[in-house]
Formats: structure tokens, sequence, C-alpha cells
């Protein structure tokens, strides 16, 4: 087995042997889960706790796509080859030197080994680093000229173009209606306040108008229409999110990430199913929660999915367990 194969093997070996290799090929080839992917890097570029507290979503996608397979090691070689596949795309739009683009994705791979390399050592990732890859990577996408004519209005060029393009899964038509309400710049602002609130876990300015702009480009062919038109909505993103602000006045999970001075711990648990992954539960009684979990009716695959990662429990597993049991209580 050659070490070529992707640049995560050196972190989890293990998780490129037979047949783990094309599993993972698939399911970092399947759409719904790039798309995770592609968030998840793009939650954590907002907010690098993200790194730590939004890694169960791909978990879950790994699961519906292998529930028979592993889950650490599947996740770990999906996760990978989602990785050289992001990195060599972004490269291309982006015109990065080889070192340039080697040099971002051997960053983003070692702090993902921190939060989804299994082992037995507590870590704490130092919010230093990734506030430093965070500061990398958006000089390296940093743009003076955008694709259009509102890109001029957008300070953040062009850090969320590519991502945007990837986890777009139709918008136009949502925002083709929106664009039909009484007030369209609000309606499109505000519609795509809420798209970026959803991605990133935030409402942020720049992301929302490149959301908007992108998914309304299809609308003017005329480009002083459009600029006329993304003009208003970007007052109205801007005055949306003031809004939400002063309703709700939360603390900014990023900001609340870069107050400590300590860094971010990264743990192997899930604190919704109680079951530490190292030096407390043995394995079976962790199957055991994730078990009640579930005949309890809860979304356990989305409560557990840490979890399960951490313990090497697999969806099929717990399945069978619930079937087993259900069917026990049936016959008597």
């Amino acid at each position: 087995m050659s070490d070529t194969r992707s640049a995560g093997f050196v972190y989890y070996p293990e998780a490129f042997g037979t047949g783990m290799y094309e599993l993972g090929s698939k399911i970092a080839n399947d759409d719904r889960f790039y798309r995770t992917y592609v968030g998840f890097l793009l939650k954590t570029l907002i907010d690098p706790a993200q790194l730590v507290h939004g890694r169960g979503e791909l978990v879950v996608e790994v699961q519906k796509l292998a529930p028979h397979e592993p889950v650490v090691p599947a996740t770990w070689c999906a996760i990978s080859l989602a990785t050289d596949r992001y990195f060599t795309e972004k490269s291309n739009d982006y015109a990065w030197t080889d070192t340039e683009a080697e040099t971002a994705k051997t960053q983003w791979l070692a702090l993902l080994a921190q939060a989804f390399v299994p082992t037995n050592k507590s870590r704490r990732i130092d919010i230093s680093v990734l506030r430093g890859w965070r500061e990398d990577l958006v000089k390296l996408q940093k743009r003076d000229v955008g694709p259009l004519a509102a890109c001029d209005m957008c300070t953040s060029k062009c850090l969320y173009s590519y991502d945007v393009g990837v986890i777009d899964d139709g918008w136009w038509f949502r925002f083709d209606r929106a664009r039909q309400h009484e007030n369209a710049p609000r309606a499109v602002a505000q519609l795509a306040v809420s798209i970026s609130k959803t991605l990133a876990g935030q409402p942020d300015v720049d992301l929302a108008f490149c959301i908007a702009a992108n998914s309304v480009k299809h609308q003017d062919t005329v480009e002083d229409t459009q600029l006329n038109f993304m003009t208003s909505v970007r007052s109205s993103i801007l005055a949306t999110i003031a809004e939400l602000q002063n309703a709700n006045q939360p603390v900014p999970p990023a900001a609340a990430a870069q107050s400590s001075s300590e860094g971010i711990s990264v743990s192997y648990s899930s604190p919704s199913a109680a079951a530490p992954a190292e030096g407390g539960l043995k394995r079976a009684q962790v199957l055991e929660v994730i078990v009640r979990v579930a005949l309890g009716g809860s979304a356990w695959r989305q409560i557990c999915a840490e979890t399960m990662l951490a313990n090497e429990i697999t969806a099929e597993e717990v399945e069978n367990e619930v079937k087993r049991r259900r069917k026990l209580d049936e016959e008597r």
C-alpha cells in the first residue's frame, strides 16, 4: 500500500487498508457527503470551534452511506480523500502554486486529525493554531476582483465563491420566488441570511451576499441592473443581521472561541449519550446507552454520532440490537 493515495494516510494508515480505500473514495465522491464536508470546512473557517462541535454531521453522513462498515476508519478515509479533492479543485480555481496548495492542505489535515483520529491521550487545540490556519487560508483566497459585477461590494473577495458553488443544491428556485415579492431586495436578503446562518451557525454578511449574488445572477442579463439590485440587497442584508443581533444579542461562537487563551478541548464522547470514550464505560455499556436512546425514539444517529465514532460502534449494530429487543417485547 502506497501512502500516495492520500495525504491523510500518515495520520491513520489503517483507514486505507484493503477495501477501505475504495469505500472511502465512494463516500468522498458522493454529492451529499461532499457538500457536508465543504459546509463543515466553511463553518470552521467562520467559527473555529466548529472543528470539534460540527464533526458529528460528517459522521452521520458516513453512517448513512456505509452503515455496515467500521465508522472510524471509513470516516477518516472519506474525509482525507474529500480534503484532497477540495484543495485540488480550489487550487485550480485560485491558481495556487503547488507549494501553496500542499501547505494549505497539510495544515488543514493536521487539524482534522486532532478532531477525528482516535487517541488515548487528551487533546487541546491551541486557538492560536486555528487562527493561524484561518488567516493563512483567507490570505490565499483574497482577490481584488470577483467574478460578478456585484462582487465590488463584497469585503471578502473571494473567500466563499467555490464553497457556495459546491453547497448550492438548487437555491435559485427559492430566490426566484423571493424576487417576485413586493419588496424583492429585502426578501432576497432575508433568504440569504437564513441560508448563511444554517451553513455557518451564525449570520455572516459576505457569505449571505455571495449566496444571493450567485443565486440571482441568471436573472439580470444587464450588468447595471444586477449591480443596482444587489446594492439594495446588501443594504437589506446588513439591516436584517442588525435586527437579528438587536433581538437576540447572542455571543457569536467565533468571538467566544477567540476569547479563550487556552484553546478547544477535543473529546471523543457525546455529552448527549453520556458515554465517555476513554477510561469510563466499556464498549458494551456504551452500546447499551445508545440502544436505549434509539428505543426511546430519539434521533440516535445524530445524538450519538461522536460516541459511536469513538467506540467504533456501527449503525448496523445499534439497529440489529433495537430490532432484537423489539421482537422480544412482541413475543412476551
